[in-house]
């Protein structure tokens, strides 16, 4: 849905959807042969209280939210991208990487595509903070020599995704651990597990508005009880952190019957199945807007535009509509 009070340029709006329509073509297509096997293969433990050392404010930048995260001793401070679609943490898209006394080069390749872009490059070890609790002494990371389809600002990106996605990524190494894999297996984090609180871009760009836990959940972020839902078995969606659900409109009109998707952070629209978009654009009257792909409405409508239910689990969430 698009409406006048929408906060961003025709511009960046345009940008934000071909992106995402590239990535998420890119994501159902399955063309990633891996999946999480070893999350799925692996008994979690419950998680343990929240503590505060294990939050980490993150900035909304408007149409992604991204994580400052210090690299090399001294640090130098690298604007990421959270991805829980990819799971390679990489720099060098905005600003040079610099070796300091912590850099340890490996002679190895590094390469990764992400359907709207991608990055090649060489593979270092180095310390990693991703804050004063969260510090990771040889992480693996890729140092781009070329890099396309990030905005302007973000260096690079925090993937953590399933380790899987790694594979075929590094040259001569069956797959890369991910910063969540290493703080776990460190001992920094009492079980493998990321909560991610990321409020609406109503606010202005460069706010911190979000958050990530590692290793636990904040029960300030949520009400009620968090239901844990497993990794989907339809592909493609269960090579990345997929899961089953449902969502009707309004009081039940059916829009998509259970089925997979994929919880991506690294876009910014919720993208349907053609069949449920087109059952959407039927309940709501909406018209296709030929230059962004999104549907327009009249006040009309607007005023008397329902919710959707998404059903995920036993679980069933709202998804509200309101002016900005």
């Amino acid at each position: 849905m698009s409406n006048s009070a929408v906060p961003f340029t025709s511009t960046v709006v345009d940008g934000a959807l071909s992106r995402d329509s590239t990535r998420a073509q890119k994501l159902s297509s399955g063309l990633h042969p891996h999946g999480p096997s070893a999350f799925q293969a692996r008994k979690e433990s419950p998680p343990a209280p929240i503590r505060p050392e294990h939050r980490i404010n993150v900035t909304d930048a408007g149409v992604n939210y991204t994580i400052p995260v210090a690299i090399g001793k001294p640090a130098q401070i690298f604007n990421l991208l959270i991805d829980t679609g990819s799971s390679n943490t990489w720099v060098g898209a905005s600003q040079t990487y610099h070796q300091t006394s912590t850099c340890k080069p490996t002679g190895k390749i590094v390469h990764t595509n992400y359907g709207s872009g991608g990055f090649t490059g060489a593979e270092y070890t180095d310390l990693v903070s991703l804050g004063p609790d969260f510090i990771i002494s040889e992480q693996s990371i890729g140092v781009a020599s070329t890099a396309q389809g990030l905005d302007e600002g973000v260096d690079g990106i925090l993937g953590i995704g399933p380790v899987d996605l790694t594979a075929d990524t590094l040259s001569g190494e069956p797959s890369v651990p991910t910063v969540a894999d290493n703080l776990y297996k460190l001992g920094i984090i009492p079980s493998e597990l990321i909560a991610i609180s990321f409020a609406p871009t109503t606010r202005s760009e460069d706010t911190p508005n979000g958050e990530l836990s590692f290793g636990d959940v904040d029960n300030t972020k949520y009400t009620g009880q968090i239901e844990y839902v497993p990794i989907t078995k339809s592909s493609p969606a269960n090579k990345y952190w997929g899961i089953d659900q449902s969502i009707t409109y309004g009081s039940g009109t059916p829009i998509l019957s259970q089925t997979a998707g994929i919880v991506d952070t690294g876009t910014t629209q919720l993208l349907l199945a053609t069949d449920a978009f087109k059952a959407y654009q039927k309940a709501t009257g909406g018209v296709v807007d030929s230059t962004t792909g999104l549907l327009t409405i009249t006040q009309q409508q607007y005023d008397k535009l329902e919710n959707l239910h998404f059903k995920i689990g036993n679980t069933l969430g709202r998804w509200k509509f309101r002016t900005m």
